[in-house]
C-alpha cells in the first residue's frame, strides 16, 4: 500500500491534511477565484501522487501545467 498522500496542513497549521492512496480512483475538481491558489493546490497533489508512483492524469484549457514532467528524466 502507497503512503498516504500529504497536501497540507489544516487551518490550525498543525494537523496535517492528508488524502488516502485511494484518491488514485477519485475525481476531483479545483475551482476559485483567480490567486487563490487552485495552480499550486492541483501541484501539490500531482506531486504527491508521483513520489507515491500513483498515475494521475489533468485536463489543463489554460496550459499552466506545461512543465509538468512525467518522471525525472522528461
Amino acid at each position: 500500500m502507497s503512503r498516504r498522500l500529504n497536501i497540507g496542513t489544516l487551518e490550525d497549521g498543525k494537523a496535517p491534511f492528508t488524502l488516502s492512496p485511494d484518491a488514485v480512483a477519485q475525481t476531483f475538481a479545483t475551482m476559485g477565484i483567480r490567486g487563490a491558489g487552485k495552480t499550486c493546490a492541483w501541484l501539490t497533489i500531482a506531486e504527491e501522487m508521483c513520489l507515491s508512483d500513483l498515475p494521475w492524469i489533468a485536463f489543463d484549457p489554460v496550459g499552466v501545467a506545461w512543465g509538468i514532467r512525467a518522471k525525472k528524466d522528461g
